[in-house]
């Protein structure tokens, strides 16, 4: 059984390199960047070690940002930096510029034909991804919790909802990836991608934490959850790890979704969204396995590219999964410091 001082050390020699490896002011504002952050922010949580905590300040000093800067959101997709450090520094001027932005994202946001968000930008209409779900469902969730407005919460679950509707194989209980990415706008990209089924638990999880529990929004996105995590754990391979594409377990074991779901089950696990068991003993054995990932040096292996909608299931089974992807990084960040 993998002991929590492995643990410790293998998360901070993989985050040392992060940290170590690029100069704050070389962190660009993009998403695989904002994540690395978050887990930083993650292991700040697990330690309450300032060195993480002020890394990222300082990297947020650098893009010129101050607690009342207005950051689009169309800037910080799948990610939110701001609010994370909101959520460590309790700066009240962070809020402002968060709820401002997450009006607007709620206002502009294109549609599809039954209701559900669409990606980014105007030229992509009816396109549907699951990634922008979580995002989206996550902001919403917090901005109705500092706003008090219960619409924000009925917008997260609705979502949710939809999605579940367009895009849930019936039979597996997986999620496809995307939907009308090409020509039809009903079209279903059916391959049940890992990375993407992380981000799905993940914005669950985390709008739960926003979303008080005696709202119904609450019970609708915790139903999702229970079901959604059940049919995942019928996929984990008995080695603790989870693969590229989920139903297919000859096809390569991915590190950065297997730690994104480790990390939600605890995290579910503990807030009582999810029994314990079976889900910490699932969770240990994937935090277990991934040990084997990560080399002498700490680089992290396995870890599947940035992935858009892949027009077949053969273009999921080949993407290349390189040393050090910052998806697999940050997600073993998160993993060992749950």
């Amino acid at each position: 059984m993998t002991t929590l001082q492995e643990l410790s050390n293998l998360r901070t020699q993989i985050a040392s390199r992060v940290m170590l490896c690029t100069a704050p002011a070389d962190w660009a504002i993009n998403y695989c960047n904002d994540l690395l952050l978050e887990s930083l922010l993650a292991l700040y949580d697990a330690t309450q070690d300032k060195t993480y905590l002020d890394f990222v300040l300082n990297v947020a000093r650098k893009r010129g940002w101050t607690p009342a800067t207005v950051v689009p959101y169309q800037s910080q997709p799948f990610c939110c930096v701001t609010y994370e450090i909101y959520a460590r520094v309790k700066d009240p001027a962070y809020v402002a510029p968060f709820l401002a932005q997450t009006a607007l994202y709620r206002q502009e946001v294109l549609r599809s034909f039954d209701g559900a968000i669409c990606h980014y930008g105007p030229e992509k209409p009816n396109r549907v991804l699951i990634d922008q779900l979580q995002d989206y469902a996550v902001r919403m969730s917090r901005a109705g919790a500092l706003n008090g407005d219960d619409s924000y919460f009925e917008e997260a679950a609705q979502q949710y909802e939809l999605f579940r509707a367009a895009l849930r194989d019936p039979v597996t209980g997986l999620w496809g990836h995307a939907r009308g990415w090409w020509d039809d706008p009903r079209a279903v990209v059916t391959t049940p991608w890992l990375r993407g089924h992380g981000w799905l638990i993940r914005g669950m999880v985390n709008a739960l934490h926003a979303i008080p529990p005696e709202r119904p929004q609450h019970h609708r996105m915790r139903s999702i959850l229970t079901e959604f995590a059940a049919d995942l754990l019928r996929f984990q391979r008995p080695d603790g790890m989870w693969t590229q594409v989920v139903d297919e377990p000859d096809t390569y074991a991915e590190t950065s979704g297997t730690a994104m779901l480790a990390c939600m089950f605890l995290d579910a696990a503990r807030a009582g969204y999810l029994p314990a068991e079976p889900y910490v003993s699932a969770a240990e054995r994937a935090r277990a396995a991934l040990l084997d990932y990560v080399n002498a040096d700490g680089v992290v292996l396995n870890g599947c590219i940035s992935t858009g909608p892949q027009p077949t299931r053969e273009d999921y089974r080949k993407r290349p999964c390189p040393d050090d992807d910052p998806h697999a990084v940050a997600a073993l960040i998160f993993a060992f410091s749950c």
